[in-house]
């Protein structure tokens, strides 16, 4: 019962494998192991006479999604603003441009892969109210609303001043509760 029998691996076309292509994971770690070290490279000069002992730092590719999620935040930035603004709103290729970056920093910063869906509804609500907006039966609605507002506004404004300075002209009002004399008994 001591004996141990001696197994052979195979692979699944029967050709027989030897232990050290049985586990990927420990070759790896060998070649990592014999890699050579890199050492840092001095630059040739950091200052007057020195060479800088520090190696460089490697330089970051910015995250690709990142960069695609910034340009197209910053086109649905623009688009919105054209269809509020009209052709006053068109952005200069600069602005075009450093919006693209700035939201593309801002994602990747944020770790973000995708634009925030309460984004896309507040884009998809003015892409469609944006253009009605600006057809002159739209505007002579909010016009009269924003008025209409405004004096409701100030008559409450009035109102608290007219509390709190009383007037001898102005008559009491009526409560119902005070008919008769019977004051809600």
């Amino acid at each position: 019962m001591d004996a141990v029998k001696e197994v052979k691996l195979m692979d699944f076309q029967g050709k027989e494998k030897t232990p050290e292509k049985t586990s990927s994971m420990d070759n790896l770690k060998k070649k990592i192991a014999e890699r050579p070290k890199q050492k840092a490279k001095a630059k040739k000069k950091a200052g007057p006479g020195r060479p800088r002992l520090t190696p460089e730092p490697e330089e970051k590719r910015p995250d690709e999604t990142a960069i695609t999620l910034g340009a197209s935040t910053a086109e649905m930035v623009f688009m919105a603003g054209h269809m509020i603004g009209g052709d006053e709103w068109e952005p200069s290729p600069q602005e075009r441009q450093f919006m693209s970056q700035a939201w593309g920093r801002y994602y990747e910063l944020k770790n973000m892969k995708d634009i925030p869906p309460g984004m896309l509804v507040v884009f998809a609500l003015l892409t469609y109210t944006a253009p009605r907006l600006r057809k002159p039966k739209t505007q002579a609605r909010l016009i009269a609303a924003y008025l209409k507002v405004r004096e409701w506004i100030r008559s409450k404004f009035k109102r608290g001043q007219s509390e709190a300075q009383p007037q001898k002209d102005l008559p009491e009002k009526a409560d119902p509760q005070k008919k008769d004399g019977n004051h809600g008994q």
